[in-house]
């Protein structure tokens, strides 16, 4: 989804967008509704869960000030975001320093 700020392109349940930080809007964060999710015909699916840490982040933090540490984690969550989407996979959530796909 883009933001409406800087039209920087964030994952599909990101909150804030990981370029500029603003707070996205509920329109770009929308989800569709239980009925429309009812109205799919149910598949079955193989599916492969993947947790990716940044490695040392504490030791980063104790290194960097708040604002670079702000910008390296979200270049790091833009990297992320990028490969799941080249393998057409799904963001479920960001943990700090750690993305669930």
């Amino acid at each position: 989804m883009r933001c409406s700020r800087c039209s920087a392109e964030n994952p599909d349940n990101a909150k804030f967008c990981l370029e500029c930080g603003s707070p996205l809007t509920l329109a770009e964060t929308a989800t569709p509704r239980q009925s429309e999710w009812a109205s799919a015909e149910a598949e079955r699916r193989q599916m492969t869960c993947l947790f990716c840490d940044l490695v040392d982040s504490v030791g980063l933090s104790e290194r960097l000030d708040p604002e670079e540490l702000r910008e390296t984690l979200a270049a790091y969550h833009r990297v992320c975001a990028t490969v799941v989407r080249r393998f057409e996979g799904h963001t479920h959530n960001y943990l700090g320093d750690g993305i669930m796909v």
